[in-house]
């Protein structure tokens, strides 16, 4: 992604991301793992899966989580 932002005048920050576009690809092959043990009050670690996703041609991993509230 080689693209450079030119600030027009009386633009704000916000008005200039808004229409950025990242291309990504989520994996077509995820892997359940053993649930992470991290402490989040209220809620326990229901399923933890990772795969390889893809963001602008570049990979990356992809962790996704489940909670379930303890209350």
């Amino acid at each position: 992604m080689k693209t450079k932002a030119r600030k027009k005048k009386g633009q704000s920050v916000l008005e200039r991301v808004k229409n950025v576009r990242i291309e990504i690809v989520e994996p077509v092959k995820i892997s359940p793992v053993r649930p992470l043990s991290i402490t989040i009050p209220g809620f326990s670690m229901e399923t933890t899966e990772v795969g390889v996703s893809e963001i602008c041609h570049n990979k990356a991993m992809y962790l996704r989580l489940s909670l379930r509230s303890d209350t």
